[in-house]
């Protein structure tokens, strides 16, 4: 049964679908389609529906990067809803990787020239930077939190590469550049050197260089969130929005399985595993 869009309230669609239960066609609301698949409840009585297949889903996306005018620009998240936005100090802090991202492929322009790229994203928090935000009505204390995205390849000349070694203080083996499981350092601390920069009369807080911890700084306050194509999973609950938008953009989305559970690592990193 295709998908009959209605109408949109607030980040949700309404459309219309029979319910049993209530013995008639009711409205029923769906969220952004960040998951590999999504269950309908009815508004009316609660009963559930039924599972929104793969095929719909893919014509919920389409409808829903249309709405939106998707586009790729990637924004720095800070933590939280409300609250402080000036940007993290310039300077050495100590920071968490709590969530690393398979972006998928991505289309790119510069400099007039269109390239593929498959990207990955990692995000970190500042456990010593905080800041005071609102969810589901209470008011909060968070760490401040900053990300930067890399392309995914282990060549010489490759940031990701760069950013490894110097975050582990030494090269990658022959083997190692084999291939190498990022998921390795997820809850891993490490120093992450702030620079400002400030186009348009804007100051952003850029991530320069990844240094080793000065310390064990402890697990992070975020849940250790992962996810990567390889493994098939769905977009983890814990995905941002706006970062989810740019994983739906890719080309590898519409080959996600659309019953696989994700696999969320457990939070029990320590020291360096990599």
């Amino acid at each position: 049964m295709p998908l009959d869009f209605m109408t949109k309230i607030d980040r949700y669609y309404a459309i219309k679908m029979p319910c049993e239960p209530c013995r008639s066609t009711v409205d029923v609301l769906v969220s952004p389609p960040k998951r590999g698949k999504r269950d309908v409840i009815c508004q009316r009585c609660g009963q559930f529906i039924r599972t929104i297949t793969k095929k719909e889903l893919k014509q919920f996306k389409s409808f829903y990067m249309e709405e939106k005018d998707m586009g790729l620009t990637v924004k720095e998240p800070e933590g939280g809803s409300g609250g402080d936005r000036t940007p993290i100090p310039e300077g050495l802090h100590k920071a968490i990787c709590y969530a690393i991202y398979d972006l998928g492929t991505q289309i790119n322009e510069w400099q007039g020239q269109t390239k593929q790229q498959h990207q990955v994203m990692f995000c970190w928090e500042f456990p010593d930077i905080r800041i005071d935000y609102e969810k589901d009505g209470k008011q909060l204390n968070g760490p401040r939190v900053l990300s930067r995205k890399f392309t995914l390849s282990l060549h010489e000349k490759a940031a990701l590469r760069k950013m490894l070694q110097s975050w582990r203080g030494k090269s990658f083996t022959r083997d190692e550049l084999a291939g190498f499981d990022i998921k390795n350092v997820l809850g891993v601390g490490a120093q992450l050197q702030i620079i400002h920069s400030t186009p348009k009369d804007v100051t952003y807080a850029n991530i320069e260089n990844v240094l080793p911890p000065a310390a064990n700084y402890g697990k992070p306050e975020n849940p250790l969130t992962f996810f990567s194509f390889e493994d098939g999973g769905d977009i983890p609950d814990e995905c941002p929005e706006w970062i989810a938008d740019i994983i739906m953009n890719s080309k590898e989305w519409d080959e996600v399985p659309a019953d696989v559970d994700v696999d969320t690592p457990k939070d029990d990193e320590e020291d360096l595993p990599f």
